[in-house]
This record gives C-alpha cells, sequence and structure tokens, in this order.
C-alpha cells in the first residue's frame, strides 16, 4: 500500500494528494470512506492497486475543485483495500440473480463491526460487482462493480457486453474508457454526498462519461455549498 500511496503522489502531484489525505485528522467531521473490495480468488495486483487509488484521487480533487466552491470534499484516501471471503464466481453469481449490494454492504459491517455512522458515507468499488453502479443513501452506502473497475484498469473488453445492454455493442466504448468510469464513480459520490438527482443535461449529473471535460450543475453547486461533507 505503501507504495501505491507513493506512486499515486507522484503521478498527481504531492499537494493534491495530500489535501486529501490530511482529511483523515476530521474525524468528528462528516467524511467519505472508501474502500476497494477483491474476491478471495482474485486479488489485486500492486500496479491495480495504483490505479485505483490513483483514479480515486483524481475523482475526490476533482469533486474539490469543481463543486467545492473553495471548500474540501472531507475524504478519506488512500482508499482501504479488504478480501472477501468468497470466490470471484459467486460474488460475480450475486451481482447477477441476487443482490451485490446488500452482500457487500454485510461484509463490510461485519468487517468495520457496525453501519455507517450519521456522520460518514462508505463508497465501494467491488470486484466481482458486474455491472452494478448506484447509490444507497438510506444505508449511507455507494457501489461499483466490475465495469468501473476493469475499465479503470485498462481492460474495457472484459466488460464491454454487460454495460447497457440495450446499447449496440459498438456504441458503448465511449463509457468504458478510465476517465469515463472515473466520471461515474465521481456521479456515484454526489448522489450519495448531495442527494443529486440524475438531469438530463451535460452535466455530472447528465453525462458523467464526459468527465473530466463536462460541466457542474447549478443544482449540484448550490447542494454542495450546505453539504457538512465539504469544509
Amino acid at each position: 500500500m505503501e507504495t501505491g500511496w507513493a506512486w499515486a503522489l507522484a503521478g498527481l502531484g504531492a499537494i493534491a494528494a495530500v489535501r486529501v489525505l490530511t482529511k483523515r485528522a476530521y474525524a468528528s467531521s462528516a467524511v467519505v470512506r472508501a474502500y476497494v473490495l477483491a474476491p478471495v480468488d482474485r486479488p489485486f495486483t500492486a500496479d491495480e492497486t495504483q490505479l485505483l487509488i490513483a483514479r480515486w484521487l483524481m475523482g475526490v480533487n476533482w469533486i474539490t475543485d469543481k463543486v467545492g466552491s473553495g471548500r474540501t470534499l472531507n475524504a478519506e484516501a488512500p482508499p482501504v483495500f479488504l478480501t472477501l471471503p468468497d470466490s470471484y464466481g459467486y460474488v460475480r453469481n450475486i451481482a447477477e440473480t441476487g443482490d451485490v449490494a446488500a452482500y457487500v454492504l454485510q461484509q463490510l459491517v461485519e468487517y468495520v463491526g457496525r453501519r455507517p455512522l450519521d456522520t460518514e458515507l462508505w463508497v465501494v468499488l467491488t470486484r466481482g460487482g458486474g455491472g452494478f453502479a448506484g447509490s444507497m443513501p438510506q444505508d449511507r452506502f455507494a457501489m461499483l462493480g466490475d465495469v468501473a473497475i476493469e475499465s479503470i484498469l485498462g481492460n474495457p473488453g472484459a466488460v464491454i457486453d454487460i454495460i447497457f445492454p440495450e446499447i449496440p455493442r459498438q456504441d458503448k466504448w465511449g463509457f468504458v474508457t478510465p476517465d469515463a468510469q472515473t466520471g461515474a464513480l465521481v456521479h456515484e459520490v454526489l448522489h450519495l454526498v448531495l442527494l443529486a438527482p440524475d438531469l438530463p443535461d451535460s452535466g455530472i449529473m447528465g453525462s458523467w462519461d464526459l468527465w473530466p471535460n463536462v460541466d457542474v450543475e447549478d443544482l449540484v453547486l448550490q447542494l454542495a455549498s450546505t453539504s457538512a461533507f465539504f469544509a
């Protein structure tokens, strides 16, 4: 993990990365906590870990710069990497036939020893989570699965057939780039942190696949101005 953190610092700039890291000091404030989960038989390599850390930092810093209006998103970094007790096939089967978000939340509750506090939100990337991407504000929890992870890691062919099955395959490649799925991650964080709705426009709540060159809606800026998760 130290190697991955050093790589992220070198790749993104020490000032930007430390700005996020130092938010760990705000233990009594509202905070976004990030987790990355891997099945027992599909752990992340060192290089994959580095890429996921870097993309989380990029997303969080983008939110601070574009949404915070001078305030910083209180987000812990780097994410906590955990190993699930089950195989990739087991988790993926839940993603395809059951409630993978409920499964992941229960695994995290067992690890942490409690559900999210009123002053915290959990954002989770789960290998095996298939095409799932969603925010569950009632549980103070958001999750993204294989589409986000494999796209960020540069493996779009592994997930092209599970994202937007109603869209022709040749028209979907723009949704599975590292930038597009970092945008999806940012989009879900804003759903969770601000309760921002999907919007039919060219902004981050409507066109996340255009990240990072995407607008921020006035409603998002308004919600962020009073959010306890910015300081």
